[in-house]
């Protein structure tokens, strides 16, 4: 299996993932979010409320650090374990259509 294949397994195969944005006063903060991933690997759809720290946090600063795994049930399962950690940038979807493709995206993973 190819790296890539891996990122994709780990993205299909999980729906949670921990976001980490940079808090007003540059501190880190982490919280958990649904995820879908867009066209490919290097897009990752997760919508919030507009009213969110999440939103306000991304406006001044779109760094962002991501984490999604899943826990083990035993040791074998932590042996398999995959898992992703990635640094990137996040972008505030700007029109209807933007919006209206996210959500699909979304709902189209979690149904």
């Amino acid at each position: 299996m190819t790296v890539k294949e891996k990122i994709v397994d780990v993205l299909k195969s999980n729906d949670l993932m921990c976001l980490s944005t940079v808090d007003e006063n540059g501190m880190p903060k982490a919280r958990s979010v649904d995820f879908a991933m867009g066209e490919d690997e290097s897009v990752i759809y997760f919508m919030t409320m507009k009213a969110t720290d999440k939103v306000n946090q991304l406006k001044n600063n779109n760094d962002v650090f991501i984490v999604i795994d899943k826990a083990g049930e035993s040791m074998e399962d932590l042996s398999q374990l995959r898992y992703l950690k990635a640094s990137g940038k996040a972008y505030i979807s700007n029109t209807p259509e933007e919006d209206d493709k996210a959500f699909g995206t979304i709902l189209a993973t979690h149904t």
